[in-house]
């Protein structure tokens, strides 16, 4: 029903954000890692979305990358996985992690996240592992080209902080658009942020 929504951040608190757009509140809980790539409160950002309707209610889920939703749409399609158990497992690994963690069928990795247990982690493995070969090239793509990564090192940029400012251009104008950008747009955006 929604595919994103693109607004002014409001606040972000835990793992609730809330976005004004067009002058209506929207507010969606998020994994960690989309938290972490927000920008500071005020500033306009696109977060693709789940509409997630229940007996006992509707609740929006945002996610910074595709890859965040398509493995949260694959955790709750899992009996005994709701939305809620579904953001603790992508708050407590990486996308990549993810990937890695079904391929090497980890379940040690999983149970090591808030309420998944050994049957649950089993039941996650078994189902997903059929699917890793989509799960795993949402994963494989890079956000940029390695050359803009290069780039941004070579203006003064150590790993860490080009990662962190990668991760808050992905929350600001999305992983697909960042990724068709040339080295220069990167750059400039980089330097804006």
């Amino acid at each position: 029903m929604y595919e994103y929504l693109k607004g002014h951040l409001i606040s972000k608190n835990g793992t609730d954000v809330v976005i004004d757009v067009g002058g209506v509140g929207y507010k969606l809980s998020a994994p960690l890692s989309t938290m972490r790539a927000l920008p500071e409160s005020g500033t306009q950002v696109k977060l693709l979305t789940w509409f997630h309707v229940t007996d006992r209610g509707q609740q929006l889920f945002g996610f910074a990358t595709e890859s965040e939703r398509d493995i949260f749409a694959n955790l709750i399609s899992i009996s005994g996985v709701g939305p809620k158990l579904a953001i603790t497992v992508l708050s407590g690994v990486t996308t990549r992690q993810f990937s890695e963690l079904l391929a090497a069928d980890n379940l040690d990795m999983l149970t090591t996240i808030p309420g998944v247990g050994k049957k649950t982690a089993a039941r996650i493995i078994v189902e997903l592992k059929s699917k890793l070969p989509q799960l795993a090239e949402a994963t494989d793509k890079p956000a940029v080209p390695e050359e803009a990564v290069l780039a941004l090192q070579s203006l003064g940029y150590s790993q860490y902080e080009v990662k962190k400012v990668i991760d808050k251009l992905v929350g600001k104008i999305g992983a697909e658009k960042l990724s068709g950008l040339s080295t220069e747009e990167i750059i400039k955006e980089a330097l804006r942020a």
